[in-house]
């Protein structure tokens, strides 16, 4: 190996090396993870969990009980979608039971509009065979609303399922159903295979493709129902993961790591009064929050964790407008953090159950195996399942009820769940400008980037730039395009590691003066302004490679002035 190349692979590697530096040095969060023993109540009225009626109301143009019973394997289609697996919800002291008449508990879901895309056409091998059979993946959308009332009809709870179904037709063992002789019906077994792709085309245009696909649709999303009004009929023992975070990096975290562990000891134990203390550790430690500087002790990534933590802590202790209110900032600090949203959804959905099921179950303290009887609840998939081969209880009514479920909906969140915490904890917490700017920034080579963009910050478009944005440190790329802001701060040399400035779109008539005295500014793109000229000395900035200006109004003298001006080491783009 020559001098030369061994150099040259020396400096990649202390390159790589340095641009990994800045992530070991930023601040981040880290967790540790418990499970505790929960058993979770019903966000009814537990006594009226006992003669339970389930109604399915679909426009009988649309799908009916025939349309159910076209096909067999029901039951491994809804059970396929089981979300809950082998989860024991129970009833205490009696066991529930479904019915159509007299019930003390009713669950109404309504069927919406269903819509999938052009399907996507596949193909695979025939078994022992070089022949090809085709079928189709259909990414299926069938909303569906549910209200679960008492027997006289007073809404106690609802909710909406809208998730997308894989839906797959074709190459696939069916069971199709064939009348008997006596009225009786029989089910005969065989593949549903298609030789090209126009045949399976012309099969999901027809009758029988549609019924098909859309009863596959219906179990999937009547499994999903029931999988959520299970949790919320029931009472269910069960095991809930709890996730507490701490600060990793050079600073000392050491108070945090100690509320970490007393945290959790108090979760292992079930004693919640002991979780005092780390809330308050924590409590202190978010009024520390940076939102700008990335070496900060507590940076957004720590903030975020330690709201989390504030909000299980707040959870476990029945303080459910506390843990709203962190899952509220939580919220506003993950913005753009997928994993940390995810997080807060989980949190809320814990939250909205919990506290519903303390309205609807005041003072309940739940009885021992000894004092009282734990009877399993109905197997509600199977029941179906079973369903669409007799009549004996009546599940699919006649009936188009979605556009009127949704206003009866509409009107008991207005009434139940406005301004609960459950609620509250949907919505990110208002941010102060700082801490808005801050949830934005990105980090780059060289300090962070912050990008505003009329899509995602409408309010500040034909707004002055917020001050706050000249007090962000080393601040390297700012992209104000499409702003509509007028003009720039006078005072713009205040961010003085500036490298790339955007502001096309920006209905500027000069750039300020002040960009001449940032002496680490490369690149300037204001296309499409009011713009006739740039400012005096911007020509003297060593660093500067590149002012892209096309879209402005500069005249024929101008151009070449300036072009002349910043000479051949500078380009300037102009029309």
């Amino acid at each position: 190996m020559t001098s030369t190349s061994l150099l040259s692979r020396l400096f990649s590697v202390a390159f790589a090396m340095l641009l990994l530096i800045p992530a070991s040095w930023a601040q981040r969060s880290g967790s540790k993870t418990t499970k505790i023993d929960v058993i979770t109540i019903p966000t009814v009225p537990e006594s009226i969990v006992d003669k339970v009626a389930f109604f399915v109301h679909a426009d009988p143009n649309f799908f009916t009980l025939d349309d159910l019973r076209r096909f067999g394997g029901n039951i491994k289609i809804i059970k396929d979608g089981e979300r809950l697996e082998n989860m024991k919800y129970f009833s205490l002291g009696r066991e529930a039971t479904i019915v159509d008449d007299m019930p003390t508990c009713v669950v109404d879901v309504a069927l919406g509009p269903e819509t999938y895309p052009e399907p996507n056409i596949q193909s695979a091998s025939q078994k022992n065979s070089d022949a090809k059979t085709y079928y189709a993946v259909l990414q299926h959308s069938m909303p569906v609303r549910v209200t679960i009332s008492d027997g006289n009809g007073t809404v106690l709870d609802g909710y909406e399922i809208n998730s997308i179904n894989t839906i797959r037709c074709g190459n696939e063992k069916i069971a199709t159903m064939e009348s008997g002789p006596l009225g009786g019906f029989s089910y005969t077994a065989g593949r549903l295979m298609f030789d090209n792709p126009m045949a399976v085309r012309n099969y999901l245009t027809s009758y029988e493709g549609r019924a098909f696909v859309r009863r596959k649709a219906v179990l999937m999303q009547l499994s999903k129902v029931i999988d959520e009004m299970e949790e919320r009929l029931f009472f269910l023992e069960t095991k809930h993961d709890v996730e507490i975070y701490v600060g990793k990096g050079k600073h000392d975290y050491t108070a945090l790591e100690t509320a970490q562990e007393q945290a959790l000891e108090a979760f292992k134990t079930g004693n919640f009064d002991a979780l005092e203390g780390p809330i308050a550790v924590w409590n202190e430690w978010a009024t520390m929050t940076d939102f700008t500087d990335k070496k900060a002790k507590v940076t957004k990534k720590v903030a975020t964790g330690i709201n989390l933590n504030l909000a299980v802590a707040h959870l476990y202790r029945d303080e459910y407008v506390e843990c709203a209110q962190a899952i509220s900032v939580a919220r506003g600090l993950a913005a753009r953090d997928d994993a940390s949203l995810a997080k807060c959804d989980k949190l809320m959905e814990r939250l909205m159950k919990r506290r519903r099921a303390s309205v609807a179950n005041p003072d309940f303290v739940m009885p021992s195996e000894d004092e009282v009887e734990r009877e399993k609840a109905p197997d509600f998939k199977r029941a179906i399942g079973k369903r669409s081969q007799n009549r004996d209880v009546a599940m699919i009514l006649a009936g188009d009820r979605y556009v009127e479920m949704g206003d009866v909906l509409a009107k008991w969140n207005a009434e139940f769940v406005a301004g609960s915490a459950e609620a509250s904890a949907t919505e990110a917490a208002e941010m102060t400008m700082a801490q808005r700017l801050g949830a934005k920034l990105t980090s780059t080579i060289g300090g962070v980037s912050l990008s505003l963009n009329p899509l995602t910050d409408p309010d500040l478009v034909g707004q002055p730039l917020p001050t706050e944005v000249l007090e962000i440190p080393k601040l390297v790329y700012l992209d104000l395009s499409g702003m509509k802001m007028g003009a720039l701060p006078a005072n713009i040399d205040q961010l003085n590691m500036l490298q790339t400035l955007i502001v096309s779109g920006n209905e500027l008539t000069e750039l300020p003066a002040a960009l001449a005295n940032i002496p680490t500014l490369k690149r300037v793109v204001a296309r499409n302004n009011r713009l006739t000229g740039l400012p005096e000395g911007m020509e003297n900035l060593t660093e500067l490679k590149t002012v892209d200006v096309k879209g402005n109004p500069f005249d024929d003298g101008a151009k070449v002035q300036t072009i002349r001006r910043f000479g051949e080491d500078i380009k300037i783009k102009v029309d």
